[in-house]
């Protein structure tokens, strides 16, 4: 049977985190994008029907921008308190989180 240290499963479960961060932003912006492709098909009358459209997918920018800035956190709070530098694998994800 394998052991593991408190360190190795510290990082595990920050790994987790973070994919889970990242799985997270590229489905709200797919279906920004999504959104903003069916909004943009519309007819000017029916877009006038809509005037909160825009700020919806503004709100929900932010909100990925957000969870960026709560990841970001994440990663500085686990290289203090838990001593050990992001690298590799986890670090790759998180810049694939940039807007």
């Amino acid at each position: 049977m394998e052991t593991h240290t408190i360190e190795e499963k510290e990082r595990f479960v920050f790994e987790q985190v973070v994919l889970n961060m990242a799985n997270y932003k590229r489905t709200m912006n797919a279906k920004i994008e999504h959104n903003i492709a069916n909004f943009n098909k519309l007819s000017d009358s029916h877009k006038k029907l809509l005037p909160a459209r825009e700020k919806y997918f503004e709100d929900q920018k932010l909100a990925v921008f957000q969870n960026q800035e709560i990841l970001k956190l994440i990663l500085e709070d686990c290289e203090q308190n838990f001593g050990f530098e992001v690298t590799g694998s986890t670090i790759k994800v998180f810049q694939s989180l940039q807007l």
